[in-house]
């Protein structure tokens, strides 16, 4: 397979190429692997194929064409589920800004590990010299699946811009932070870049730490991708909560948030 995507050519790619465009072309690709080998292909290879082809078109894409990719998931996302992914994120997100910080505060007022990290991440928060909006965006995420119990050490990954990129092997998703060769901060305000990873490959890269968690939320639903692996509370969060998107039961962990949530809500409109 690996021999065969390395001798794979991409034509170039009209202008008003989009990812669904990409995703007609590679379903294409994909039927035309089953006719072919249908004798031989295991359903498990299908699956590989289909994401190293989304990552090559993704990669060409970009190279080529020169535009805002993020926006490509974008157009995807709102064609499949008729909603503005950016506007409606960033809106619902910074309507439970002031809430979730006070709920992060409360709990780093108690003890035990998640209350040590939450503690950290907050006074990271608080040492900023300038506060705005993307400020308490990157705490809120970086602190939500803290507050949640998750392992983030497989999602978030940070390397410098004077040191090699980190091994990126076997690494299904990703957000990889470049900093200074002198930040050794575990949260990054003033990132150099935030690379989105797919499948090992780093297939584009935004300014903004908020964006690009927002991007790879987008890929991973247009294409069908499996949360990762120990971050299914905290992306379900984005899902179910904050986009309203297949509103089903809550896990006891988010049904947990919501409720803490809901009270403070109600504390700070009476007071």
């Amino acid at each position: 397979m690996k021999r065969w995507l390395a001798h794979t050519r991409i034509v170039a790619l009209p202008q008003m190429y989009t990812l669904h465009s990409i995703l007609i072309k590679v379903d294409h690709t994909k039927q035309v692997f089953h006719q072919t080998f249908k004798m031989t292909l295991s359903v498990k290879l299908v699956k590989p194929v289909f994401l190293q082809l989304m990552v090559i078109c993704m990669k060409n894409l970009q190279a080529q064409m020169r535009i805002q990719w993020g926006m490509m998931v974008y157009a995807e996302f709102q064609r499949i589920t008729n909603q503005n992914l950016p506007n409606t994120f960033y809106s619902e997100l910074d309507r439970h800004l002031p809430r979730l910080m006070t709920l992060f505060r409360q709990k780093a007022g108690r003890t035990g590990k998640t209350s040590d990290v939450l503690t950290e991440i907050l006074k990271l928060h608080d040492e900023q010299a300038f506060h705005d909006i993307h400020t308490k965006r990157v705490t809120v995420l970086h602190a939500l699946p803290v507050y949640l119990r998750e392992d983030v050490s497989e999602f978030f990954k940070t390397c410098t811009d004077t040191s090699d990129e980190p091994e990126l092997l076997d690494v299904a998703v990703a957000l990889l932070t470049v900093v200074k060769d002198n930040d050794t901060s575990p949260v990054h305000f003033q990132p150099v870049k935030i690379s989105v990873v797919i499948e090992s490959e780093i297939v584009g890269n935004l300014p903004r730490f908020a964006d690009a968690f927002l991007v790879m939320f987008g890929l991973i639903y247009a294409l069908h991708l499996s949360y990762p692996r120990g971050l299914t509370n905290t992306f379900e969060f984005i899902q179910k909560i904050l986009l309203g998107l297949d509103d089903g039961k809550l896990s006891p962990k988010l049904q947990s948030l919501k409720n803490d949530d809901a009270h403070v809500e109600i504390y700070q409109n009476n007071y």
